[in-house]
């Protein structure tokens, strides 16, 4: 899913789209987050061509909950861009996503559809990728009318899955 077609959903629900910042590459997000509450970002830099993508959503009182679809902790940009606009922050630790499939970007808008209303995440199973997959697929279809069309690759940032990035960086290990 490209950066395009997540913020044409993320939009097209009145509640989310009141407080949500973008999508973003890591390097730019903004320094201060401002009015809004929800972010989504892929991992890497604007200079290349996305790997995945997880969601920053901060409560009225300033705390952070961060979410990843492979429960992994934030780092780089990310981390200190949620230092610098919270107070506290929480995190998923648990791989919801089966690390060969790319189904990242619609676990982000499922998470920030739900935190936006005040709703749990509850559904998701750690147990069972491909249950969660169907849930945050239909749920996306449902809700914020994605097709088929809206996941047509365009020229800019999307996921691929976690078992090709781990490829690409032993690749690049075993050059240096």
């Amino acid at each position: 899913m490209n950066t395009q077609t997540l913020l044409r959903l993320a939009n097209s629900d009145p509640i989310l789209a009141r407080r949500f910042g973008g999508v973003f590459a890591s390097d730019m997000l903004p320094k201060h987050r401002g009015k809004y509450r929800s972010f989504i970002v892929n991992t890497d830099s604007s200079l290349e061509e996305g790997t995945h993508w997880q969601a920053i959503y901060f409560d009225e009182n300033d705390k952070c909950t961060f979410f990843c679809s492979y429960g992994t902790y934030p780092i780089g940009n990310i981390k200190i861009f949620i230092e610098n606009n919270s107070t506290h922050m929480d995190w998923n630790s648990k791989l919801l996503q089966h690390p060969k499939t790319t189904y990242c970007g619609l676990f982000c808008l499922y998470f920030l559809w739900q935190l936006s209303r005040k709703l749990p995440i509850n559904r998701l199973r750690e147990t069972d990728f491909c249950e969660n997959e169907c849930v945050v697929t239909r749920f996306v279809q449902k809700q914020m009318k994605l097709t088929n069309h809206s996941t047509i690759r365009t020229t800019n940032q999307h996921c691929r899955t976690m078992m090709s990035d781990r490829k690409r960086y032993i690749k690049h290990k075993n050059q240096l």
